[in-house]
């Protein structure tokens, strides 16, 4: 964004496409914010003609047929997510159930975040990822993670006014670290915070290339 290169025009539609595929309802959400703000960044007289190449698609394709092409089995897994949800749910619930005063306060020792739960299957599933960033901080630090979290959102702020496309990127990273540990793990993907903190507090101003 500084260095004024713009991205390509189809960026954003195959990450909608991919994560539609990969059928993870978290990322479909996230790709579609990050579609949203991009074409939001082009300006109205981009958009309306995008949105109406869109329509056209989507009123004129049989997608019965092309999610078929694409995976024969993909109509079924969509189906099967939507009846049967999410086991997130239920280990953020069995997290909460672990606070007490003290836990909630220093948080909790990360042996103790186990979780066993029974899977979509009937079987029991084991497994010490919370599958939430914000719960792995909150474990980690307790009641501090809260000063964290109210950093993202000034930095949103920021970037409401600075950079609309960035703040709906940003957004998209937030959003998505609710579902799985991309965020405060000490894993690769913390670049992608810290990079997005730099841009928003750094003076000089975008300058995006045609």
């Amino acid at each position: 964004r500084l260095n004024g290169i713009s991205i390509p025009l189809y960026y954003p539609l195959i990450i909608v496409a991919i994560s539609t595929i990969a059928v993870g309802i978290s990322g479909i959400i996230t790709s579609l914010l990050i579609f949203i703000g991009y074409y939001l960044d082009k300006g109205i007289k981009n958009v309306i003609p995008i949105l109406a190449c869109v329509a056209i698609l989507y009123f004129s394709i049989d997608w019965v047929y092309f999610l078929n092409w694409i995976d024969d089995d993909l109509l079924r897994k969509i189906a099967y997510k939507l009846e049967r949800g999410d086991i997130r749910g239920d280990i953020i619930k069995n997290y909460i159930e672990k606070l007490d005063f003290l836990s909630f306060i220093i948080g909790i020792p990360l042996e103790q975040t186990s979780w066993d739960l029974e899977g979509r299957s009937g079987s029991i599933v084991s497994s010490s990822n919370l599958h939430n960033s914000y719960l792995l901080l909150h474990a980690k630090i307790g009641i501090l993670s809260f000063i964290y979290i109210f950093g993202l959102m000034v930095i949103l702020i920021k970037l409401i006014k600075k950079d609309i496309f960035v703040f709906f990127l940003f957004l998209a990273i937030i959003v998505r670290a609710t579902t799985d540990t991309i965020a405060f793990s000490h894993g690769y993907h913390e670049w992608a915070l810290l990079l997005v903190l730099l841009y928003a507090v750094n003076n000089k101003t975008k300058n995006i290339g045609v």
